[in-house]
């Protein structure tokens, strides 16, 4: 377990702590230095990697994108309450969402397909 050292909350040199173009010490300085001298940039691109990837990334939200229409056509089907339709209520679609939540339950289907394409 690393100690904990009390710093000075605004690191940055004149201590004003709202100044962005001023980097903390450490990564963000390095991160820094790199931007405005692109030529030290030295890391590798990963370009096979990304181009192995992208079919996999396509099919999966193929598949998610086929679960949230599932989920809406049953939300359009069988919701009781006319007014709690997704569909053509976002706002009890966000309200679910947030009921489930503070109940513990699950979420709504169509949330959770949103979530994971990574849409939300």
């Amino acid at each position: 377990m690393q100690s904990q050292v009390a710093r000075d909350p605004s690191p940055t040199p004149g201590g004003d702590a709202n100044n962005v173009n001023r980097p903390v010490p450490g990564w963000p300085v390095l991160a820094r230095v790199i931007t405005k001298n692109l030529n030290l940039e030295a890391f590798p691109t990963f370009t096979d990697l990304s181009i192995k990837s992208l079919p996999y990334y396509d099919a999966e939200l193929i598949y998610l994108r086929k679960r949230l229409h599932r989920a809406e056509l049953t939300d359009y089907r069988y919701e009781e309450d006319d007014n709690a339709f997704f569909g053509e209520n976002l706002e009890h679609f966000f309200i679910a969402r947030d009921e489930a939540i503070q109940r513990g339950e699950e979420l709504p289907e169509q949330w959770k397909s949103l979530k994971r394409s990574g849409q939300l």
